[in-house]
């Protein structure tokens, strides 16, 4: 495919995503109570600490490494031991869940069955498909990709409205569906790209056994600093999760999850939909270089990223008031406040995210650690400090704070690493292109105060053209030009 039928592909698939997401949060906040709603996003928060630590970092060298393994014929045995791994780190988990759920529990009432079975089927088997799917993406597999993608979402979907409607209405049996789901479309995932991995034409195993990229020692030094950063992420994100639980507010913990939710799923919908077309270019540019070579990538991908992550950001900050109606059902919507905060942070959030990859480029992911550790001292003591104040407002500044400092202070460290530069010029102009939409909102925002469905449908559905000329003034540059490696983009 060229670059046109990539983007076309990926728009398509995440479109559809996004579809599937939006249906799958209002009907979520309509079948199940605020409550509930909140223990599903604690028992969420529990498996995201275990999977971020221990997994997450192991599937990013994964992906920072597949297409050198494959050139040289070595991903097939890699992937089995990718596999042996996470089954050996489900088990520790397992039981240290147990444990911790006996002693202290987890700010919410979960049987042991229960917590087991969602921890063993997202550590292991929501995993492995998801590390599938991402290794097809990478190869090039787009359609396959998208396919199995969205087959997983909907599965997941129809199965956790059947679980909570002929069963009960709890968070559990709506994790479940998406466990069912993924396990499904695991089999036919990996088959496909069992076949797809390059074999070694040695016919002995002298390469592997020379091979020592993937190694103990050299896993262990790149992914104990990403799991020390994840970990101290973890707590600047959904640590009040657990504060709001353990004072029996489990109401709060869904009706603020729920407002975050429909912001940051649409910024993460589209996170996934450039890393998914644009991160495979980035990996190749990067694969086997030198720092200024990959200093010019990163700048390259920051001139990309970022400006459309600020149109994203100002988009979603403008229609939070129109969204909330659509996007969550009616026991969730009297807190549009939280979807604008939510789009702040998120913004920050992914501006520093673009920075990962720089530090994920020199496999030194020690550059994360201080700052995501100052970062979530911030959210952490900010959140204790003001929490009975007012519980959401003080959520919201927390993690707002918490995140410039973080992006601010991992700038700083990493120009002393590579000759990294932060494109204002191009950070200002989109945010220019988008001052019409925010005056227009504003002043619906005055003439309709409490909006009903349609209206508001329509003016997001107004507001996502807008969105899209706006990226596609900003992109076009690079979208239609090319990726080249050098030079920077106009």
């Amino acid at each position: 495919m060229n670059k046109i039928q990539d983007a076309s592909v990926l728009l398509i698939g995440r479109v559809l995503q996004m579809v599937a997401a939006v249906i799958s949060l209002r009907l979520l906040t309509t079948f199940l109570l605020p409550n509930e709603v909140g223990r599903y996003y604690i028992i969420l928060s529990v498996i995201a600490w275990f999977g971020g630590v221990f997994i997450n970092p192991i599937c990013m060298y994964v992906s920072r490494k597949l297409i050198e393994w494959n050139l040289e014929g070595l991903s097939r045995k890699y992937m089995l031991k990718f596999a042996v791994y996470l089954i050996y780190i489900t088990a520790f988990s397992l039981i240290l869940t147990l444990i911790f759920l006996k002693l202290f529990g987890i700010g919410t009432n979960v049987s042991y069955f229960w917590m087991s079975s969602i921890l063993v089927g997202n550590l292991l088997f929501v995993t492995l498909t998801g590390t599938m799917l991402n290794n097809l993406n990478i190869l090039g597999h787009r359609i396959y990709f998208v396919l199995f993608t969205n087959l997983t979402l909907w599965f997941g979907l129809a199965i956790s409205i059947l679980l909570v409607k002929f069963f009960s209405p709890q968070a559990e049996y709506w994790i479940f569906g998406s466990i069912i789901s993924n396990v499904i479309i695991l089999l036919f995932s990996a088959f496909i790209l069992w076949k797809m991995l390059n074999v070694s034409t040695n016919n002995d195993d002298l390469p592997y056994k020379n091979d020592k990229s993937f190694s103990f020692l050299v896993v262990f030094k790149f992914s104990i600093p990403l799991a020390v950063t994840v970990c101290f992420y973890w707590l600047h994100t959904q640590s009040y999760r657990f504060i709001l639980g353990f004072n029996s507010q489990e109401n709060l913990v869904g009706l603020f999850a729920a407002g975050y939710s429909v912001a940051a799923g649409i910024m993460i919908a589209f996170e996934n939909l450039f890393g998914q077309f644009y991160n495979p270019y980035f990996f190749n540019q990067i694969a086997n270089k030198d720092k200024q070579q990959k200093a010019i990538a990163w700048n390259k991908y920051a001139d990309c990223f970022i400006p459309s992550i600020v149109i994203m950001g100002v988009f979603i900050s403008c229609s939070a008031h129109f969204l909330i109606k659509i996007f969550v059902g009616s026991k969730f919507q009297n807190v549009p406040y939280i979807v604008l905060g939510a789009a702040l942070i998120e913004t920050v959030r992914l501006i520093g995210s673009s920075y990962y990859m720089a530090a994920l480029a020199q496999i030194d992911m020690k550059i994360l650690v201080v700052p995501q550790f100052i970062g979530a001292a911030i959210v952490l003591l900010g959140i204790f400090t003001t929490l009975q104040i007012n519980p959401f407002a003080s959520i919201i500044i927390s993690m707002l704070l918490g995140y410039i400092v973080t992006v601010v202070l991992v700038d700083l460290k990493l120009k002393n690493e590579l000759p990294v530069k932060f494109p204002w010029v191009r950070f200002f102009k989109s945010f220019s292109l988008m001052i019409p939409f925010i005056v227009l909102t504003l002043l619906l925002t005055i003439l309709i105060p409490i909006p009903n469905f349609k209206q508001s449908l329509l003016v997001v559905c107004f507001g996502g053209v807008y969105m899209i000329l706006a990226q596609y003034i900003i992109s076009k540059s690079w979208l239609f030009e090319g990726l080249r490696l050098k030079g920077d983009i106009a």
